[in-house]
């Protein structure tokens, strides 16, 4: 009888996820798996996440890090498309600085406050207010009339302040806010307070440029930024109307700030144009164009392609000292006072700093703030591939000097730096070709750049982690590590990989570090996803690479806080939160079953050349919590149809499973979905023979 002539076959496969080619082709691999890690060469489930604090986060966070005050205070401080928050005392304060304050009603002269009875909105008059929806404003001192005399303070929480998001634009002077309460009488031009207004709403997602100040009309003349405020004029000092740029009476301008247009009169100088309707004011753009020349795009009309991006909102955060530094890309410096922080100040602009900065690190040990991606000193003009720092353990001053070392350097692999991290030795910086090596050397170049590489670039600008001095990295169709020198890694899921990776989110891949099991992850948008729904993890330890499913889109190691500290939603679009993630003994999704499985490659007996005979399985498997289902898939060709035995559920309990089961390729796969389930891999045998040729 078969069962008599059976062999217990051990599955010893190699660690790690390996689908570089067919199921067939990766015999004596691990082919698949979700939410599993390698220990020991072993195979084990993910522990599982819980909420660190109960609140939301307003909008999706893009990058996060902790740090500890002078009293040895924990901090965690995250940047949204929507605000700056720092989490103290597991509280989260909004510190979102504040660009603009009005004073509002009777005790200003900008605006005043307008109510309507049983309409919740309130109307906001201020003269050029600059808000858009969504933007979101902080009131102070309110008194206003429509709400009976114990309502009138819509600032307080009662009437769900002091910060409101703008939830329509009526015009340049009047947006609208919404309150918990309703109005009960209507008041016109009322009331008194102040009005300020935070760092402008961002944006989610890229946005490719369209409408009509969109690429350029064929006819165009000439496009610029109006230097000067005159009745019925167009000034610009830049210009020379008269020569170089040939304008005519009769061509039409059109104000690209506000879309109003209007025709030249007359050309006044090189530098001044007469308009027979006053549309311009200093600081606005513009759009010369000829009355009667041939456009493909009509005069009015709105592109419908072009290559403008407006990109999504990228935060760049880091501590300094105890303070945290902060740029949220193309912005302007930021900084925190920790020492504020019992009761939470906003962060302040550091104004004597870059106009635009991409991103920043503060340098390990000499304590220089580095932007990355900024303005030039002289000309002010903004170079994506420059490095510009400030001076020794001052982030204010920026102006070289002899007393000074502040200064810059230019890189010159690729268009524009990406990224950089803090190393051990160093400072490494990524452009989207090379990498680069930026270390301290003192006066009077304070810093060297190396080029380390090139054809390694970074694919977004939190892709990069640092282990110990050792830098990993995502490019754009690799994987590399600095260790001495750059080199690919040998990625057993690289095709696999790739080919799921959603490249036009590439800004959202953010690599963490996970310390405890040697991990580097990569959380990332798979297919059409808009946000990171994936991840990919290397263990530098074990070599082994996995992948599976998530939601994460930041993850900080466990440096501060005893464990993995995570962002995102569980459910699509839905609101973030912030996680405590894989603390100990927890294997549930805050208090829901998480679903784990592995899957071999397919194994066979003589290259396949004989069927085969399972009618027995010893499953040596520690399951902590929770049971396990073995299932066993057979076929005749590797592109037969299958023959699918279970699943078969096993506990600590299971002594071994009997079945009866043919193929001349066979495959197994382990999985659970059970609440809290725990389990570890050991030396699970097969009972196993050759079954002839049939």
């Amino acid at each position: 009888m078969p069962s008599t002539q059976s062999k217990l076959t051990k599955l010893n496969l190699k660690p790690g996820f390996h689908r570089e080619s067919t199921q067939y082709s990766e015999e004596g691999a691990w082919f698949d798996g979700d939410r599993v890690r390698f220990r020991e060469g072993k195979p084990e489930n993910l522990r599982g996440y819980e909420k660190r604090i109960t609140e939301g986060l307003n909008g999706t966070v893009r990058d996060l890090t902790t740090w500890a005050d002078n009293n040895t205070q924990k901090l965690l401080a995250l940047g949204t498309e929507q605000e700056l928050a720092v989490l103290a005392n597991d509280i989260v304060y909004d510190i979102t600085p504040i660009i603009k304050t009005v004073s509002v009603g009777d005790s200003g002269t900008q605006g005043n406050f307008n109510t309507s009875v049983g309409s919740t909105r309130i109307t906001v008059s201020i003269t050029n207010h600059g808000a858009v929806i969504g933007d979101r404003v902080v009131f102070s001192s309110t008194s206003i009339n429509g709400f009976g005399t114990n309502g009138r303070d819509f600032s307080s929480s009662s009437f769900g302040g002091p910060t409101f998001q703008t939830v329509s634009v009526q015009d340049f002077n009047q947006f609208s806010v919404s309150t918990l309460i309703a109005a009960t009488s209507t008041e016109t031009n009322q009331g008194h307070g102040t009005a300020g207004f935070l760092l402008e709403t961002g944006r989610l997602n890229n946005i490719q440029g369209l409408g009509y100040s969109a690429g350029n009309y064929i006819g165009e003349k000439d496009s610029g930024t109006a230097t000067g405020t005159t009745t019925n004029k167009l000034v610009d000092s830049t210009q020379n109307f008269l020569i170089s740029n040939a304008v005519n009476v009769s061509d039409k301008v059109k104000n690209l700030t506000d879309s109003t247009t209007a025709v030249v009169l007359s050309i006044d100088s090189n530098t001044q144009l007469t308009l027979d309707t006053d549309i311009m004011a200093s600081g606005e753009s513009y759009s010369i164009i000829s009355p009667d020349s041939d456009n493909t795009r009509a005069w009015n009309t709105a592109a419908l392609t072009s290559n403008i991006t407006f990109q999504a909102t990228q935060w760049s955060l880091d501590s300094f000292g105890e303070d945290l530094l902060a740029v949220r890309r193309g912005g302007q410096l930021l900084h925190w006072d920790a020492s504020q922080n019992a009761i939470p100040v906003r962060t302040s602009i550091v104004t004597t700093g870059p106009s635009r900065i991409n991103s920043i690190i503060v340098s390990p040990n000499d304590r220089h703030v580095l932007a990355l991606g900024t303005n030039e000193v002289v000309t002010s003009a903004f170079n994506p591939l420059l490095v510009r720092w400030s001076d020794r353990e001052d982030y204010e001053d920026w102006t070289p000097s002899i007393s000074s070392t502040s200064g810059e350097l230019q890189l010159i692999g690729g268009t524009q730096i990406v990224g950089g991290i803090r190393t051990r030795n160093a400072i490494h910086i990524w452009t989207d070709i090379s990498a680069y090596a930026l270390n301290f050397v003192g006066p009077p170049f304070i810093f060297k750049p190396t080029e380390l590489g090139t054809n390694c670039g970074l694919v977004g600008p939190h892709a990069a982690v640092d282990v110990d001095g050792v830098s990993y990295w995502m490019g754009i169709s690799d994987f590399f590590v600095f260790d001495g020198r750059v080199r690919r890694l040998d990625c057993t899921i690289r095709r696999f990989f790739f080919d799921s990776f959603n490249i036009t989110q590439a800004d959202k891949v953010y690599a963490g570090l996970n310390s405890e099991f040697n991990e580097v992850v990569w959380v990332y948008p798979k297919e059409d996803s808009l946000e990171p729904d994936a991840y990919i993890a290397y263990n530098f330890r074990e070599n082994a690479w996995t992948s599976g499913t998530g939601f994460f889109t930041t993850y900080e190691d466990s440096n501060v806080f005893p464990n993995v500290i995570t962002t995102g939603s569980i459910e699509k679009g839905g609101t973030s939160f912030l996680w405590n993630n894989e603390p100990k003994d927890v294997f549930d999704g805050d208090g829901i079953a998480l679903t784990s499985f592995i899957e071999s490659a397919d194994m066979d007996i003589e290259d396949g050349d004989d069927l085969m005979f399972i009618n027995k399985i010893i499953p040596d498997i520690t399951i902590n919590t929770g049971y396990l289902k073995f299932t066993i898939t057979t076929r005749q060709y590797p592109t037969s149809s299958e023959v699918v035995k279970g699943p078969y559920p096993i506990d600590s309990g299971t002594d071994k499973i009997d079945l009866r089961v043919r193929g001349r390729q066979a495959k197994v796969r382990v999985s659970t979905a059970a609440l809290g389930a725990s389990w570890q891999w050991g030396s699970v045998r097969l009972a196993m023979q050759r079954d002839g040729k049939r």
